[in-house]
């Protein structure tokens, strides 16, 4: 996200035009990095500029890894920084296995169903608060952790049949139908 994601509307007396200031210029860049375990969110980073395999080896030895326990299963798109030597490595030295999602499937990773509503709630915050980018993220994240907000955002077929508590839930098409086994 950078710092020009507001919302591009607003609200004026019939009939009378809407002014509001809007920077026009990017001057900083934030990318949220995390991982996902069942509902909860884990190893959250914030990193200023954009993603690259220093950034992604950085994530790993610094956040993930520490949160790991032997034997658990890794999964990861197909983005080119994660595919790095040293990535792999870390993840396999720590007793873990790595696993990648086919290519062009955002729909087979539940986390892509959290960033949306999370970047929309950060836009929310950064138009009603004169707040900074990281200032918003970082409130966002501690309220949407105090509700238990994530296991709301989506019902996904790679849960493991974990539901969202709705009474409108209807389960899904996809079934999760074998278990991956390392």
């Amino acid at each position: 996200m950078d710092d020009t994601e507001r919302y591009a509307y607003g609200h004026s007396a019939k009939g009378k035009r809407c002014y509001a200031e809007k920077p026009g210029k990017k001057s900083i860049r934030i990318n949220f990095i995390g991982g996902l375990r069942g509902k909860q969110f884990m190893a959250p980073m914030m990193v200023e500029g954009y993603c690259n395999a220093n950034v992604c080896q950085a994530y790993i030895d610094q956040c993930l890894i520490p949160c790991l326990s032997p034997g658990e299963t890794v999964i990861m798109d197909n983005a080119s920084f994660h595919k790095s030597k040293g990535v792999k490595e870390a993840i396999e030295d720590a007793g873990c296995h790595l696993l990648f999602l086919p290519p062009y499937s955002p729909d087979l990773n539940p986390i892509e169903h959290v960033w949306s509503p999370l970047k929309n709630r950060v836009r929310m915050k950064l138009d009603q608060d004169e707040i900074n980018l990281e200032t918003a993220l970082s409130q966002v994240m501690k309220s949407m952790r105090k509700r238990r907000y994530l296991g709301r955002y989506f019902a996904h077929p790679m849960m493991q049949n974990r539901r969202a508590k709705r009474d409108d839930y209807k389960p899904s098409a996809v079934r999760v139908t074998q278990r991956y086994v390392p």
